[in-house]
């Protein structure tokens, strides 16, 4: 029984948690996005419920990958030049948590 709540407070401690919807909301992002499951309606970018879905992100342009996913949160123009999606400095382990999140948008 020990080695079973043992087991279990490992794997807990294991699972990664996914604070996506905090740190939407920390950068600000449904200042231009409507977000399932985050507070806030921007209207001035695409709506992003299922998006974890679709077979491309920004437009079309770029093919919908975790990494290119995490990677366009991160800096927008590396994928997509002509984005008017502004780069907001997101830290790489922070775009890739983001990432997560909207992956499960289906």
């Amino acid at each position: 029984m020990l080695a079973l709540g043992i087991t279990l407070l490992f794997l807990a401690a294991c699972k990664k948690s996914n604070r996506g919807p905090q740190l939407i909301e920390q950068y600000g992002c449904t200042t231009c996005h409507t977000i399932p499951g985050v507070e806030g309606h921007g209207a001035i970018g695409p709506r992003l419920e299922g998006i974890g879905a679709r077979p491309a992100i920004s437009n079309g342009k770029v093919p919908n990958t975790p990494e290119n996913m995490a990677k366009f949160i991160h800096e927008p123009a590396s994928l997509n030049p002509s984005s008017s999606m502004p780069a907001l400095n997101i830290p790489d382990a922070d775009a890739q948590e983001i990432a997560e999140y909207l992956r499960t948008l289906k």
